[in-house]
């Protein structure tokens, strides 16, 4: 992304339109400032202070051959107490994530669902938003395609 828009309204629309075809104003709102503090991995497990990128090691150095598969997303989401399900309906006392998968069957981005089946995603370093489906943010050639689904039972703590 061109470090030039500092938020999601700073984009042209043609950038938006290529980048996430299906957002528009009316399935989405901002819900946070940008920030570059935390991603969508670390956001989608509770997390606001820290950046969760698996193509790194212990270090902070980029592993040679990193596996950027979904498979090691759900693996790390599994550690979290997720497990695998079969669809994004809401289900209540749940938490789900849907995983976007490129077409290189690589992971690009994940997504909470929370309260009636709202979506919650952070993007990129940019802004937090809620949108109304997860096709608000797929795109074949950037996030790719919602294709895994995992939950968690909420506990009240």
């Amino acid at each position: 992304m061109d470090d030039y828009y500092k938020s999601l309204k700073d984009f042209p629309q043609r950038i938006i339109n290529r980048q996430w075809p299906n957002l528009n104003s009316s399935n989405h709102e901002l819900t946070s400032p940008p920030t570059s503090t935390y991603n969508c991995v670390a956001w989608a497990n509770g997390m606001d202070h820290i950046v969760v990128d698996l193509s790194l090691d212990e270090d902070g150095e980029p592993l040679i051959y990193p596996d950027l598969s979904c498979w090691l997303y759900i693996e790390y989401y599994q550690k979290a107490g997720f497990e695998l399900c079969d669809s994004h309906i809401y289900e209540q006392g749940y938490e789900k994530i849907a995983l976007y998968e490129n077409s290189q069957q690589t992971f690009e981005h994940v997504a909470l669902q929370r309260n009636e089946g709202v979506w919650l995603s952070k993007v990129g370093e940019l802004e937090d938003i809620q949108h109304t489906t997860l096709e608000a943010l797929q795109c074949v050639s950037y996030y790719g395609l919602p294709k895994w689904f995992m939950k968690r039972k909420i506990t009240n703590t």
